[in-house]
Formats: C-alpha cells, sequence, structure tokens
C-alpha cells in the first residue's frame, strides 16, 4: 500500500509540473516487471517527466517502485524487499526527437530496504544508494498528444556486491508539444 500511495505522490507531482504548453516536455505513467538479480522477480511501477531539446537529445526524470516478499539473497524463506528510485537520464534519439528509437543512461539514487525477518537475520539493508542504469526505448504515436513507449533498462547499484537489474516497462505518454 505505501509504494500504491508513493507512486499517486509522483505521478501527481509529474503532473502538476507539465503544464499543456511547456513546449517539448511529456510525462508518462509505466508498469514494468522488474528482473531482481539478488531476490524474486515482480512488478514495478512509476511515473516520468521528459524533456526533448528538439536537437536530437533530452533529459528524462523517473520515480519507480519494486516491492516483493519472497526468497532471496541466497535464503529460502521470506526476504522483504522494498526499492524507490528517482533517477535522471540523458537520452539519445538516433533518428531525431520527435518519436522512434530512443537510448539513454544516467545516475540515480535509491532507497533499498531489504529484511530477513528473523532474529539476527542475515540480511538487513536499510540504506539509500548510488545506481546507475542505460537502456534502449521506442515510442508509438497514438495521435498528436498520446503515445506508447516500451522500454528496457539495465540498472546498476552501489550495494558492495555490485547488482544488476533489469526492468522491461511499458509507459503511456502524453507529449506536450515541439515535436
Amino acid at each position: 500500500m505505501r509504494r500504491v500511495l508513493g507512486g499517486a505522490v509522483v505521478f501527481s507531482f509529474l503532473m502538476a509540473v507539465a503544464p499543456a504548453n511547456a513546449d517539448g516536455s511529456r510525462i508518462e505513467a509505466f508498469a514494468g516487471y522488474y528482473f531482481a538479480e539478488e531476490t524474486d522477480d515482480d512488478i514495478s511501477f512509476g511515473g516520468r517527466y521528459g524533456w526533448d531539446s528538439g536537437n536530437g537529445w533530452g533529459l528524462l526524470a523517473s520515480y519507480e517502485a519494486f516491492e516483493v516478499d519472497g526468497p532471496g539473497y541466497g535464503i529460502a524463506r521470506e526476504v522483504e524487499t522494498e526499492i524507490q528510485q528517482v533517477e535522471v537520464s540523458w537520452v539519445a534519439y538516433p533518428g531525431g526527437s520527435g518519436g522512434g528509437f530512443d537510448l539513454f543512461t544516467g545516475v540515480g539514487a535509491a532507497i533499498v530496504d531489504v529484511d530477513h525477518g528473523v532474529a539476527d537475520a542475515v540480511v538487513d539493508l536499510d540504506d539509500t544508494v548510488v545506481s546507475v542504469h542505460a537502456g534502449a526505448g521506442y515510442r508509438f504515436d497514438l495521435g498528436d498528444v498520446v503515445y506508447l513507449r516500451p522500454e528496457v533498462r539495465l540498472r546498476g547499484y552501489d550495494v558492495g556486491d555490485e547488482t544488476l537489474d533489469v526492468t522491461a516497462s511499458i509507459a503511456i505518454g502524453f507529449d506536450f508539444g515541439g515535436n
């Protein structure tokens, strides 16, 4: 429930900062499947705000939440995992701005909370860590304003074991001009 409320707050913020006349800006709401290296895989969700320069590049800010209870970190019993991340990406449009294929990379901060839930837990991590990411997406326009954008994002965390996770997501987006 906490991640649903957090996601609603972040998406509402993204809606508020994206005025309809902001040239080159866009917002996206997305759901994806989070492939975690150390824990069970599950659904993630979030929101993004982007700005396109009109010159083949842009910036993208995103929020993503992931929460799962299940085996992880080599432990067969329940491990509670919550990850909330805020990221900033530099986006390149090889075919030019305004749709189609994009490549992105950037940095972020992740609030990671992993608990084993028994006394003398083997795993107990509650920290804010740096993350780096890279990925690719493709924008399918459904009209002048609405589009779908699937993407794949590879993410690494600085948590001591150099964890690599992958998210495959699909976003519904709204473009506020400039393309």
